[in-house]
C-alpha cells in the first residue's frame, strides 16, 4: 500500500508538471506560417517559437520566411531548440528585433536553409553573407 501511494504521487507531481507548458501551448497564423508559441513562464510579454519540437506547425510557405517579432501582447524573445524540424522547404529565415535567444540546433530539419538574416535593430544577433553571429 506504501508503495502505491507514492507510485500516486510521484504520478501526481509528474503531471501537474507538465500541465503547465501544454495548457500554455498557442498557435498563430500569420497567413503563410502557423507559429506554435508559448509564453514564457512568469513572463506577461516574453515568448518563445517552438517547445522543443517544431515551431512552424503547418508550413505552406517556401523559400524565405520571417520569424515574428511580436505575436499579440508578447515579444518573441526564445527560438527554441528544433524550432524547424519538419521545414525542409525553407531557404532563408529572417530573425526579427527581438529575438535574443536561439538554443542549439534551432535550425535543424531545414535541410534547404541557405541563409540567416537579422533584423538591423537586432542587438543580440547579425549576420554575415547568410551566417549567423551573436
Amino acid at each position: 500500500m506504501k508503495m502505491l501511494k507514492r507510485i500516486l504521487f510521484v504520478a501526481t507531481v509528474a503531471i501537474g508538471c507538465l500541465l503547465p507548458s501544454l495548457a500554455t501551448a498557442e498557435t498563430w497564423d500569420d497567413g503563410n506560417v502557423v507559429w506554435r508559441y508559448f509564453p514564457l513562464e512568469g513572463s506577461t510579454t516574453e515568448a518563445r517559437l517552438g517547445d522543443g519540437s517544431n515551431a512552424c506547425v503547418a508550413v505552406t510557405a517556401e523559400g524565405g520566411l520571417t520569424l515574428p517579432n511580436q505575436i499579440g501582447q508578447y515579444k518573441v524573445t526564445t527560438l527554441s531548440a528544433n524550432a524547424f524540424a519538419g521545414c525542409a522547404k525553407i531557404t532563408g529565415v529572417t530573425l526579427p528585433e527581438n529575438l535574443e535567444t536561439v538554443e542549439e540546433g534551432a535550425f535543424d530539419g531545414a535541410s534547404a536553409l541557405k541563409s540567416i538574416d537579422v533584423s538591423k535593430r537586432n542587438e543580440s544577433f547579425f549576420s554575415v553573407n547568410g551566417a549567423l553571429y551573436a
